[in-house]
């Protein structure tokens, strides 16, 4: 397991580590115990306990092109300009370019304890605590697009030019790169480029937000955290938010991945808010006052994206440079996103 090499690698290494960050951290950090997280997330993470503290290890091992050096640097940038401002995101502490210490480039940031639901319909709470977890969930994501990435240093953290564009032609070159030949995909790529939101908002955008990359208060219904900005830019906020929305609908297909969406389910009766209430409450705290077409057409746009990511995935397994289950765990999600995307795409085109 890719997961048990990357904590024997660190683990091997913890008395080095230790006297590194010891100087730099504090003297707790001498005596260390180190257990490797679970779950799915793509950047080896790791609880750091001493006696007076924990802290959270990221590195990228078992990356031996440095390819995700980069986003690791770019978390740690955005995590530096997000935390003073109180938004809820782990303090970072500091970041290693030393491959030697631990066998990759590494960051040390803040412990926050909170709670992950791997189930968007959250079972453990009640009607009033769903309703109010989603809430929190709404308003996090509206200040985060409030926040002016030029007033705290992020504004050349994106591209220049239309987000959707950038990601189409991003997604139309990994789709060119393998030989699988998709109708819906190439047709989309084509509506999308068409029918582009073409509005020149920008946002510091986290591109994965969801319930599984946010922290609950334990005791309480508060987002206390926001986990994993690997993937965090410079984009157009209604790209980001219309991410979350694709988990209304899209269907739990593998129960053994952990993750369960809302698609089939009746969330109602549950006290989850519809699309157009959580819609609407974004719209009223953020002030942007966006029509349901361009709604659908970025909840068409996050399905396509999903797809592209799929897709990327599948291959990455099939030319070895990933497990082959991650293409087994993949597949089942590539034609429900297809199918979703040609339907808001339908659904943004009717008057």
């Amino acid at each position: 397991m890719q997961g048990a090499r990357s904590s024997d690698m660190v683990t091997a290494r913890l008395p080095a580590l230790s006297d590194y960050l010891a100087p730099r951290l504090g003297d707790d950090l001498r005596q260390i115990a180190i257990r490797e997280f679970s779950g799915g997330a793509s950047v080896p993470t790791f609880l750091l306990t001493t006696a007076e503290r924990q802290l959270v290890l990221r590195a990228r091992i078992n990356d031996p092109l440095g390819i995700g050096a980069r986003s690791l640097r770019r978390e740690f940038r955005a995590l530096s300009a997000l935390h003073p401002t109180g938004f809820p995101v782990p303090e970072p502490m500091l970041y290693s370019e030393d491959k030697d210490l631990i066998g990759a480039e590494f960051y040390v940031m803040g412990y926050i304890e909170g709670r992950i639901f791997p189930d968007c319909a959250l079972p453990e709470l009640s009607n009033e605590q769903r309703a109010a977890v989603y809430d929190s969930h709404n308003a996090t994501i509206a200040r985060l697009h409030s926040i002016d990435p030029d007033a705290i240093g992020l504004g050349d953290f994106g591209r220049p030019g239309n987000f959707f564009l950038r990601q189409v032609a991003h997604w139309q070159k990994e789709y060119d790169a393998q030989s699988r030949k998709l109708p819906e995909f190439e047709w989309l790529t084509r509506w999308i480029r068409d029918n582009a939101i073409q509005d020149d908002r920008r946002a510091i955008v986290h591109n994965d937000f969801s319930l599984l990359n946010t922290l609950i208060d334990p005791h309480g219904t508060q987002v206390v955290g926001v986990l994993d900005w690997e993937a965090a830019t410079i984009g157009h906020p209604l790209a980001d938010f219309a991410f979350n929305l694709t988990n209304w609908f899209m269907p739990s297909v593998r129960a053994d991945y952990g993750f369960f969406t809302l698609g089939g389910r009746d969330y109602v009766a549950l006290g989850i808010p519809t699309i157009e209430q959580y819609a609407d409450s974004y719209a009223e705290r953020t002030g942007y006052a966006f029509s349901r077409r361009d709604l659908n057409f970025a909840i068409a746009f996050n399905f396509f994206r999903l797809a592209g990511m799929t897709l990327y995935n599948i291959a990455r397994a099939e030319d070895g440079s990933a497990k082959n289950e991650l293409a087994e765990s993949c597949k089942p999600y590539l034609q429900p996103s297809l199918d979703f995307a040609v339907d808001f795409a339908w659904r943004a085109d009717k008057p």
